[in-house]
Protein backbone atom coordinates (compact mmCIF):
# COMPACT_ATOMS: atom_id res chain seq x y z
CA UNK A 1 0.00 0.00 0.00
CA UNK A 2 2.98 2.19 0.70
CA UNK A 3 4.17 1.97 -2.98
CA UNK A 4 0.35 3.08 -4.08
CA UNK A 5 0.02 6.19 -1.55
CA UNK A 6 3.57 7.39 -3.55
CA UNK A 7 2.14 6.54 -6.92
CA UNK A 8 -1.01 8.83 -6.16
CA UNK A 9 1.09 11.16 -4.18
CA UNK A 10 3.40 11.47 -7.76
CA UNK A 11 0.53 11.41 -9.69
CA UNK A 12 -1.17 15.03 -7.83
CA UNK A 13 1.63 16.60 -8.49
CA UNK A 14 1.93 15.66 -11.97
CA UNK A 15 -1.86 16.71 -12.67
CA UNK A 16 -0.95 20.23 -10.78
CA UNK A 17 1.97 20.91 -12.80
CA UNK A 18 0.64 19.55 -16.38
CA UNK A 19 -3.01 21.24 -15.56
CA UNK A 20 -4.09 23.05 -18.86
CA UNK A 21 -6.14 25.97 -18.67
CA UNK A 22 -6.95 25.80 -22.07
CA UNK A 23 -8.16 21.84 -22.72
CA UNK A 24 -11.60 21.18 -22.32
CA UNK A 25 -13.10 19.18 -19.24
CA UNK A 26 -12.97 15.94 -21.33
CA UNK A 27 -9.34 16.51 -21.84
CA UNK A 28 -9.04 16.37 -18.25
CA UNK A 29 -10.86 13.50 -17.25
CA UNK A 30 -9.14 11.55 -19.36
CA UNK A 31 -5.44 12.86 -18.32
CA UNK A 32 -6.49 12.21 -15.09
CA UNK A 33 -8.13 8.57 -15.60
CA UNK A 34 -5.26 7.47 -17.41
CA UNK A 35 -2.81 8.55 -14.66
CA UNK A 36 -4.18 7.26 -11.80
CA UNK A 37 -4.69 3.97 -13.57
CA UNK A 38 -1.26 3.96 -14.77
CA UNK A 39 -0.26 4.79 -11.26
CA UNK A 40 -2.40 1.82 -10.03
CA UNK A 41 -0.75 -0.43 -12.11
CA UNK A 42 2.67 0.48 -11.01
CA UNK A 43 2.02 -0.33 -7.84
CA UNK A 44 0.39 -3.77 -8.62
CA UNK A 45 3.35 -4.70 -10.96
CA UNK A 46 6.08 -3.48 -8.47
CA UNK A 47 4.30 -5.31 -5.31
CA UNK A 48 3.64 -8.42 -7.70
CA UNK A 49 7.29 -8.21 -8.59
CA UNK A 50 8.74 -7.52 -5.86
CA UNK A 51 7.17 -10.64 -4.08
CA UNK A 52 7.98 -12.67 -6.95
CA UNK A 53 4.54 -13.77 -7.74
CA UNK A 54 4.55 -12.32 -11.00
CA UNK A 55 6.79 -10.60 -13.27
CA UNK A 56 6.16 -7.39 -16.29
CA UNK A 57 4.26 -8.64 -19.58
CA UNK A 58 5.40 -5.72 -20.94
CA UNK A 59 8.33 -6.88 -23.08
CA UNK A 60 9.51 -3.63 -23.92
CA UNK A 61 10.06 -2.68 -19.41
CA UNK A 62 10.67 -6.80 -18.93
CA UNK A 63 14.19 -6.62 -19.51
CA UNK A 64 14.39 -3.87 -16.68
CA UNK A 65 12.89 -5.94 -14.34
CA UNK A 66 15.12 -9.16 -14.51
CA UNK A 67 16.99 -7.81 -11.03
CA UNK A 68 15.07 -5.44 -9.35
CA UNK A 69 11.25 -4.12 -10.27
CA UNK A 70 12.70 -0.20 -9.36
CA UNK A 71 14.23 0.57 -12.85
CA UNK A 72 11.25 -0.77 -15.14
CA UNK A 73 8.99 0.44 -12.52
CA UNK A 74 10.71 4.44 -13.29
CA UNK A 75 10.55 3.72 -16.89
CA UNK A 76 7.11 2.84 -17.04
CA UNK A 77 6.16 5.61 -14.78
CA UNK A 78 8.03 8.16 -17.84
CA UNK A 79 6.40 6.40 -20.22
CA UNK A 80 2.80 6.70 -18.47
CA UNK A 81 3.90 10.46 -17.68
CA UNK A 82 4.33 11.28 -21.32
CA UNK A 83 1.24 9.70 -22.60
CA UNK A 84 -0.70 11.81 -20.61
CA UNK A 85 1.32 15.11 -21.45
CA UNK A 86 0.47 14.11 -25.01
CA UNK A 87 -3.02 13.56 -24.56
CA UNK A 88 -3.54 16.65 -22.49
CA UNK A 89 -1.60 19.30 -25.09
CA UNK A 90 -3.26 17.33 -28.14
CA UNK A 91 -6.75 18.29 -30.03
CA UNK A 92 -9.16 16.37 -31.76
CA UNK A 93 -10.96 13.61 -31.83
CA UNK A 94 -8.61 11.49 -33.26
CA UNK A 95 -6.60 12.22 -29.82
CA UNK A 96 -9.85 12.22 -27.58
CA UNK A 97 -10.75 8.85 -29.33
CA UNK A 98 -7.27 7.37 -28.31
CA UNK A 99 -7.50 8.66 -24.81
CA UNK A 100 -10.30 6.89 -24.34
CA UNK A 101 -9.02 3.84 -26.31
CA UNK A 102 -5.59 4.14 -23.58
CA UNK A 103 -7.49 4.57 -21.08
CA UNK A 104 -10.12 1.38 -21.42
CA UNK A 105 -7.02 -0.53 -22.11
CA UNK A 106 -5.15 0.72 -18.59
CA UNK A 107 -8.02 0.00 -16.66
CA UNK A 108 -7.93 -3.61 -18.22
CA UNK A 109 -4.60 -4.06 -17.07
CA UNK A 110 -5.35 -2.70 -14.10
CA UNK A 111 -8.49 -5.35 -13.42
CA UNK A 112 -5.77 -8.00 -14.79
CA UNK A 113 -3.60 -7.49 -12.53
CA UNK A 114 -5.70 -7.14 -9.39
CA UNK A 115 -7.23 -10.84 -10.52
CA UNK A 116 -3.49 -12.25 -10.54
CA UNK A 117 -3.14 -10.72 -7.49
CA UNK A 118 -6.05 -12.42 -5.49
CA UNK A 119 -5.39 -15.44 -7.39
CA UNK A 120 -1.82 -16.16 -5.73
CA UNK A 121 -1.15 -19.03 -3.25
CA UNK A 122 -1.40 -18.02 0.31
CA UNK A 123 -3.00 -14.63 -0.10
Amino acid sequence: MNALRVCLMALGMFCATCWDASAGPLTHVLVIGYSTAAAIDIAQTSHAVGQGVAHEANPVLAPFAKASPVPAMALKGAMHAGIADLLLHKRGKGWTALGVSLLAAQVAVDVLNAHTLRTVPGR
